[in-house]
């Protein structure tokens, strides 16, 4: 009689922990799923640091200050191929080189980035 209980409390633990298992392999799931956007986001980041104009030491050469906005605002979204819209156009100072520095945003997605610019030096 005893041999039954114990059969049977051996079956019950075996179906809890499968159970228990689905479920754990359940909530993995919905958190990588609540996660794959974020993680997205760090991996266009870093791509975008990888392009030229990414950094300020990677700047894009460019002839005249009046092309800077022109060439930002061409470059198309990295998230979404959205067409960007140049919000500031500013110079500053990086390692004692004057950079321009065009921060943009994607007209679809809301995405923002920054983009680096040297002026070409005349001969």
């Amino acid at each position: 009689m005893i041999w039954l209980i114990l059969a049977a409390l051996a079956v019950a633990l075996g179906l809890l922990l499968r159970e228990l298992a689905r479920i754990g392999r359940r909530a993995v799931a919905v958190v990588e799923s609540q996660q794959a956007p974020k993680r997205l986001d760090l991996e266009v980041r870093r791509l975008e640091r990888l392009e030229p104009g990414g950094t300020p030491e990677n700047p894009i050469e460019v002839a005249a200050p009046s092309v800077v906005e022109a060439h930002a605002g061409r470059t198309p979204c990295p998230r979404c191929e959205g067409p960007m819209e140049v919000d500031e156009h500013a110079v500053e100072e990086h390692a004692g080189e004057r950079l321009r520095v065009a921060r943009v945003r994607c007209r679809s997605c809301g995405h923002r980035r920054t983009q680096y610019f040297r002026l070409a030096r005349l001969n």
